[in-house]
């Protein structure tokens, strides 16, 4: 892709036919010298969505030319293939927020709960430990709010059964804690850790008690259903798991909540009477006086969980991007299996990083994300966090790509990563961790146990 800004520059959208469908598969593999495991903090784009990208880039810089892309009829397709991941009893998209992060996006539903009442004083929000601050920090806001307010943190699991499920429902069945909101996602951003997010729901039900969900490593990887999950909102960051650029988060916002609660920045776009072009035209639109006498603008909302968008008109260069990416993983015919690909590459991982010392958080955990910690007190003393950092940096030099979660490497392939990504991400792990030679020289040989995985992703393509 460094040669994107010469592609813009110089291909035209001329043709009548619609590309938009064409071409839909999966991301790009990185070359051949690159094993990428670092798709939890962003996925390469799809050649179909940078395409995308490139005709509305060019609609931009030459606005006298015909639009590349009708962005009304974008933004509620992005609503409806959003709402078909998450399994919403509604198909047209009206319970989806377009907003331009999930931190909006989790700060909005705070605000609102606050305002309609659903949090107490010297109440607890239920977090737990090492949560994404996105997830966090809108709470600690809220806690500077409401008096005598207190985040209840729930510590990593160590047992390998219940994991962080039972955990959770043992605090939040406890009479004695007076539990506001439970604030989760589906699994740990660090190391795929996961929660039954279906018994949560239904103890905070029990318990009158607000849910919200940061499903951004989640949603579209692994199934999601707001049918089972009853959350008050539901946001998702587009760049992981959705296949698109930086810059947006979809919120879906249950529909008991529409009439009630306010956008997080007050504009015109949420308004009704602006949905009318004429508006613009009018003159002497803007009433003097006080509010309950009808001064101002009309404050009429739209309907759904549009009225809660974000101010500014959506990225004319996201959102196009953004449909196609969606069309892609909502052409996915099962997520389970999407999963069963995933976690047989991370077994393989896993396996090998075992032998070196390392090793993983107790109880359930997604396929697609695995967190490797410190586990033999050789590399507990080694591998402190700054230490992590400088061997992340160095297996980049070399190619390999992952990140520093936590305490933990945090591993996460695609369905096209390869054996040869495993071999060579395990020889790395072992030169820059192992301090035993025999086990350096047999990953560096590439004897382990890995299984194939095929970059192309053959078979999975058939499913779009």
């Amino acid at each position: 892709y460094s040669s994107f800004h010469l592609i813009v520059m110089t291909t035209r959208n001329d043709d009548a036919d619609d590309t938009r469908n064409a071409g839909i598969i999966w991301p790009s593999p990185p070359p051949a010298d690159v094993a990428y495991f670092n798709n939890a903090s962003s996925t390469a784009l799809p050649p179909s969505v940078l395409a995308a990208g490139q005709r509305a880039l060019h609609s931009q810089a030459l606005p006298w030319d015909p639009p590349s892309h009708d962005s009304n009829q974008d933004q509620y397709q992005i609503r409806r293939l959003f709402a078909k991941l998450m399994n919403s009893p509604t198909d047209d998209g009206s319970d989806v927020a377009i907003v331009p992060s999930t931190a909006f996006a989790i700060t909005m539903a705070a605000h609102n709960l606050h305002r309609t009442g659903r949090i107490r004083q010297n109440s607890k929000i239920l977090l737990i430990q090492d949560q994404m601050p996105s997830a966090v920090y809108p709470w600690q806001e809220m806690c500077h709010l409401v008096e005598g307010l207190e985040l209840l943190v729930v510590p990593y699991p160590e047992s390998n059964e219940g994991g962080w499920t039972e955990l959770l429902l043992e605090r939040i069945c406890d009479a004695t804690q007076d539990i506001s909101v439970v604030c989760l996602p589906q699994c740990h951003w660090a190391d795929g850790s996961l929660i039954d997010l279906v018994k949560v729901s239904e103890a905070c039900k029990c318990r009158d008690i607000s849910l919200v969900v940061d499903a951004t490593q989640s949603i579209g990887v692994m199934p999601f259903s707001v049918h089972e999950i009853d959350a008050d909102a539901v946001a998702c960051s587009v760049h992981k798991w959705l296949l698109a650029p930086h810059g947006c988060s979809l919120c879906y916002v249950n529909p008991r909540n529409h009439s009630t609660w306010l956008p997080l920045d007050q504009h015109d776009r949420a308004r009704l009477c602006h949905q009318n072009p004429l508006w613009d035209a009018q003159m002497n639109k803007l009433k003097g006086g006080k509010m309950q006498d009808g001064a101002g603008y009309s404050e009429d909302f739209v309907t759904g969980a549009r009225r809660l968008d974000a101010g500014g008109r959506p990225s004319p260069i996201i959102m196009p991007m953004l449909r196609v990416a969606l069309e892609i993983v909502a052409g996915y015919d099962d997520l389970n299996e999407i999963q069963t690909k995933i976690a047989a590459i991370n077994d393989q991982v896993s396996d090998g990083a075992i032998q070196m010392g390392f090793v993983t958080t107790p109880g359930p955990r997604s396929g697609h994300i695995l967190g490797l910690r410190p586990g033999t007190d050789e590399l507990k003393a080694k591998l402190i966090p700054e230490v992590m950092l400088e061997v992340c940096k160095r297996l980049q030099a070399k190619g390999i790509f992952l990140s520093v979660r936590c305490g933990a490497f945090r591993i996460s392939p695609y369905i096209n990563t390869t054996d040869d990504e495993v071999r060579q991400l395990l020889a790395g792990l072992a030169e820059e961790c192992c301090g035993d030679e025999r086990v350096k020289a047999r990953f560096a040989s590439g004897q382990t146990n890995s299984g194939k995985a095929d970059r192309s992703g053959a078979g999975f393509c058939a499913m779009m």
